[in-house]
């Protein structure tokens, strides 16, 4: 799978990565400085903004980023609970 890149994003006209799939660095920093972020450490990052609720916990759901530290990419995890790396939306 291709690295999501900021091209992509504006083509699409809204962020669309594939769960696991490596996004651009560059889209990461403008998520992180849009909106201080919801989460940030440890090698996560979550958009300060939440993308929906969670309809088991009714919990707010983020836009979730892991850090491979072996390519030293970041990845697209998915929506997910605060602090956490599992994904909660079936559908997006």
């Amino acid at each position: 799978m291709k690295v999501y890149t900021y091209g992509d994003w504006l083509k699409d006209g809204t962020i669309s990565p594939k769960i696991g799939q490596y996004v651009s660095d560059k889209i990461v920093a403008d998520l992180r400085d849009c909106v201080p972020p919801a989460f940030m450490g440890g090698g996560l990052f979550q958009v300060g903004e939440p993308y929906a609720l969670d309809k088991e916990t009714k919990a707010d759901l983020y836009m979730t980023f892991g850090k491979d530290t072996n390519q030293n990419k970041w990845q697209f995890l998915g929506y997910c609970l605060l602090g956490k790396t599992e994904n909660r939306v079936i559908a997006y």
